[in-house]
């Protein structure tokens, strides 16, 4: 929620300045480099403003001297905790918005760092040109402000332009260092908006020919003449994922375990069917409390099986996986079977049923055909 600050002239209410903030913030937090005399363009009143503060005297603030401010740091760690978890559920593209949108205040501040510190090199200077206006100084004195002695004492007209001059010549090359950090400031946030944007369009086409593969690999898995027999079958593969989770909510998605070269893109071109099932199988019964109460505890075990569409049937030989134990306890929402055998377990499953059925079988009959 913002909140919208109006400054009054002490006497006669003229509104003076007004700031919008996008929270409540702190005195400290309202702090701005300038002037804390004010005068009053309707009654001309001259009074201080306690949120100003005169660098040539009270100097900058620590954290103004940081390269990331606190707030930043916390948007910092918020954007890399939150782009851990995105990625920990397997989501890419919540990952990199996390990591762009939240991650952008402490990366615009890292980047305008140098800038940042020219600035209050600028603002240091325009300071004591101010406090070399004698009767400036002594009005500071007078509302409280400790005002060095070098500024109060020094009244020759001459000595006070010799540092003026100084001074400006100092503020001039300030202004030519902002100009030219400003420059590669924005060299920077091009690149770097290049850069996402680039990677933006990559992942949107990755995603793209990946959803264009996985369709015409679904179409292949939903033909009705995918495990009949067939003469004019050929000799690629495709892996066929059977659901066997009764108490989950999960989707199985069915993946690729072979290379890509491997697979069949319509029906016509598969021979053999990579069947992999899923069995889950009670191994015992929670004893906890509350919702968890009596619910089955299961062990997943993985058949890998093999079908020849050549002839209709499946090889004898399978491969048999076993899952991990289920969690010693059930919270709720928590799951309720062990870990399922791992993408690279079925792929070595997948390629040891290949190997000892087909590969083997090919090599022994073309040791055949050369005798």
């Amino acid at each position: 929620m913002s909140t919208i600050q109006v400054k009054k002239c002490p006497k006669c209410g003229t509104v003076y300045e007004r700031n919008t903030y996008a929270h409540r913030p702190s005195k400290d937090n309202r702090t701005k480099y300038g002037s804390p005399l004010k005068m009053c363009r309707t009654c001309k009143t001259v009074f201080k403003d306690d949120e100003y503060r005169e660098l040539a005297i009270e100097g900058v603030r620590d954290v103004d001297r940081s390269v990331v401010s606190p707030y930043g740091i916390l948007m910092g760690v918020v954007a890399l905790v939150a782009t851990v978890s995105a990625l920990w559920i397997g989501s890419l593209g919540m990952a990199v918005f996390f990591l762009v949108l939240i991650g952008f205040t402490p990366f615009t501040e890292a980047v305008s760092y140098k800038k940042r510190q020219y600035e209050l090199d600028l603002e240091t200077v325009e300071s004591k040109k101010r406090l070399l206006n004698p009767v400036y100084a002594a009005s500071l004195q007078q509302v409280g402000y400790s005002v060095p002695n070098m500024y109060l004492s020094d009244t020759d007209l001459n000595t006070r332009q010799e540092k003026i001059s100084k001074l400006e010549e100092e503020e001039k090359s300030l202004r030519d260092k902002i100009k030219a950090v400003s420059k590669k400031n924005n060299i920077i946030y091009l690149i770097t908006i290049a850069v996402i944007a680039g990677a933006a369009f990559g992942y949107h086409q990755m995603k793209k020919s990946a959803g264009e593969d996985l369709q015409k690999w679904q179409e292949v898995m939903n033909s009705e003449d995918l495990f009949k027999a067939s003469e004019t079958a050929g000799d690629k593969y495709v892996v066929y994922e059977q659901e066997r989770k009764p108490i989950t909510t999960e989707y199985s998605y069915q993946k690729h375990y072979l290379p890509k070269k491997e697979v069949a893109s319509e029906p016509s071109e598969a021979g053999y069917i990579c069947v992999v099932e899923y069995t889950f199988l009670q191994v015992g019964e929670y004893k906890t409390t509350g919702l968890g109460l009596g619910t089955p505890a299961y062990r997943v075990y993985t058949t890998v099986k093999l079908y020849d569409r050549h002839t209709g049937s499946y090889f004898d030989d399978s491969e048999q996986l076993e899952g991990g134990e289920p969690p010693s306890s059930k919270s709720v929402g928590g799951k309720n079977y062990g870990s399922i055998s791992s993408d690279s377990e079925i792929r070595a499953a997948i390629e040891a049923l290949i190997s000892r059925n087909i590969d083997q079988g090919s090599e022994k009959g073309s040791d055949g055909d050369s005798k």
